[in-house]
């Protein structure tokens, strides 16, 4: 190292290198440096920005800076770079390190410095040395006061944990959002804005402020795999949230083979071979162009939820484009814009948030113009169902009224016929001359009489299939008085609050015919009463009482018989249900109890 320096000062002083006055602002210097040239010795620089690009590259520089005041100076010599891996300061009294991977507890500020001391009228020689293998070569040389610089570094501390704060919260909602509605666009975009988070701390120096060099050492390492996963992040949330599955099949294809790219790069790319960084670079360009072209298409293509994607993608589109450009050392755009980078991330990824809320709301609105749509197509079939239950069901009572005025007329018609029968019985009846046959045709006659009743009451009533049990067993009984007592001596007193069905009206009327026609042949010698009570005891539970005043149960001829055994046949038979009978010298009492 000293044959070095001893083999510069001596090449150095065939040049005549204009010194560096100490300034009273920040002043770019690397103009006035001498660069030492490959074949031997050092030529002047003559520019204010050095970019090489990403190369193993081990340069010199020389510069002169001269106090010509009469008051010590102390300055911050500064690089505009944090990415750089080692760098040197050499003058004639120490050698001070700095850099990525040099372990040294004076980063204190987001840009590498060395203080400058200067006495009174005093002039120095430094040498400054730049070695990089997995960086970009990329910085620019400034002298500034030293409080100045401390300053302006804190402030520009602040900024960035502040924009860098922005995207933490947007990244923690963004992960909490994804946990809570189980959409996957989420979580990838969470993952993509924690990939940018990382990549954007060691691209603007805080992550070699605050980490341990040992983690920044490995970082350095890994610059392919960083890329990588920026890339996949990225693309998968754009396959998420752009739906490429099911919108563009071929783009989403596309979005695949970068992924497989970005896997294959990782698996094979060396990060020391310069190459391998320049491919990687070359990828991500190609891909931020991919991305943006995708949204357009898939905004143009009818899916309006692009439209935020696209603004958020191509705010940071040519901020990562300058840097990709200083990266390949094309040119150095990037030198007085270094926060515009972590600038347009915060406003993409704010933008890109919004996307979230503008995909819910056009999806509110797409939702509300198919539930309109559903609305109008419900009020239209209602109508027409409207329109279609209504002549159905003028149809249908024109067919009930039709089916109601016919079974009206096929009652008539077995009235009629009964009647005609009741007619034939008792022209033959009127022929008859002995008691007993005359006696048993008479109560075939009261039975056919008492069906005939329930269709007379059937015909003349509103409802074809219910009997008004009071007026039809009232007309009933008339015509069992006028044939059994047409002097009024036995009192009939009725209690009958129900109507029955037809059929079960029609046996109880047979029931009634047979104890009312017993009770008035057997019961009484002259005056006497007669109690009937049908009435509904429980919800389907049907009770008949009929009770008489006369001289109770005796011996019945074979006539009686055949009634009451008619009686129990219909009572057990028909009605299923049940008959007590209780009789003794004060009268008789039957009651019967059947369902509905």
């Amino acid at each position: 190292m000293k044959i070095l320096l001893i083999l510069i000062v001596w090449v150095n002083l065939l040049y005549s290198l204009k010194p560096i006055e100490i300034p009273t602002e920040k002043i770019s210097i690397l103009d006035h440096c001498d660069l030492l040239m490959p074949q031997g010795g050092f030529a002047p620089l003559n520019r204010d920005h050095l970019n090489l690009g990403v190369r193993h590259q081990d340069l010199w520089l020389h510069c002169q800076i001269k106090n010509s005041s009469n008051q010590r100076q102390t300055y911050a010599l500064h690089i505009s770079s944090p990415l750089l891996e080692h760098i040197s300061l050499i003058d004639a009294n120490q050698t001070i390190e700095r850099g990525m991977l040099v372990a040294s507890s004076a980063k204190k500020t987001l840009s590498y410095y060395f203080p400058i001391t200067l006495a009174p009228k005093d002039m120095q020689d430094y040498y400054l040395r730049v070695k990089t293998i997995y960086t970009p070569l990329d910085f620019s040389l400034f002298l500034e006061e030293m409080g100045s610089f401390l300053e302006q570094d804190r402030s520009r501390q602040m900024i960035t944990i502040f924009l860098l704060g922005i995207i933490v919260a947007l990244m923690i909602y963004a992960f909490v959002l994804s946990f809570y509605t189980g959409d996957r666009s989420y979580l990838f975009y969470a993952l993509y804005l924690l990939t940018l988070l990382y990549q954007q701390m060691t691209y603007l120096g805080l992550m070699q402020l605050y980490v341990p060099t040992w983690f920044i050492r490995i970082d350095a390492k890994i610059t392919i795999i960083k890329i990588a996963s920026l890339i996949i992040s990225s693309a998968l949330f754009a396959m998420s949230f752009l739906e490429t599955k099911h919108t563009a099949k071929w783009l989403h294809r596309g979005y695949l083979l970068v992924i497989l790219l970005s896997l294959f790069g990782v698996a094979v790319l060396d990060p020391r071979e310069e190459i391998s960084l320049y491919l990687m670079i070359l990828m991500g360009a190609v891909f931020i162009l991919y991305n943006l072209i995708s949204g357009i298409l898939i905004y143009l293509g009818g899916k309006k939820e692009a439209r935020l994607f696209i603004v958020g993608f191509a705010l940071v589109f040519f901020s990562y484009l300058l840097m990709i450009i200083d990266a390949l050392g094309i040119a150095s755009v990037m030198l007085h814009f270094r926060s515009l980078l972590i600038l347009t991330t915060a406003i993409e990824a704010f933008v890109l948030s919004l996307a979230f809320a503008d995909r819910y709301l056009i999806l509110q609105k797409s939702k509300a113009r198919v539930d309109q749509l559903r609305l109008a197509e419900a009020k239209s079939r209602e109508k027409i169902i409207h329109h279609e239950v209504v002549k159905k069901t003028k149809a249908l009572n024109q067919a009930l009224h039709e089916k109601e005025l016919l079974m009206r007329e096929i009652h008539h018609r077995v009235k009629n016929n009964l009647q005609i029968i009741l007619s034939i019985i008792r022209l033959q009846s009127d022929t008859i001359e002995d008691r007993q046959s005359r006696e048993l045709i008479s109560q075939l006659e009261m039975r056919i009489n008492a069906i005939a009743k329930s269709y007379t009451n059937l015909i003349t009533s509103e409802s074809l299939h219910w009997v008004d049990m009071d007026r039809y067993l009232s007309l009933l009984l008339e015509d069992l008085i006028a044939l059994y007592d047409p002097n009024h001596l036995i009192k009939i007193e009725k209690d009958i609050t129900i109507r029955l069905p037809f059929k079960r009206a029609v046996y109880i009327g047979l029931i009634i015919n047979e104890l009312v026609s017993n009770a008035f042949k057997h019961a009484f010698d002259g005056e006497g009463k007669i109690e009937i009570r049908l009435y509904r005891e429980e919800e389907d539970k049907i009770i008949l009482i009929l009770r008489d005043n006369g001289k109770g149960f005796i011996k019945k001829s074979n006539a009686s018989s055949l009634g009451l055994m008619l009686m129990e046949i219909l009572v057990t038979g028909q009605l299923r249900g049940s008959l007590v009978c209780d009789s003794t010298e004060s009268g008789t009492v039957y009651k019967i109890g059947f369902k509905e």
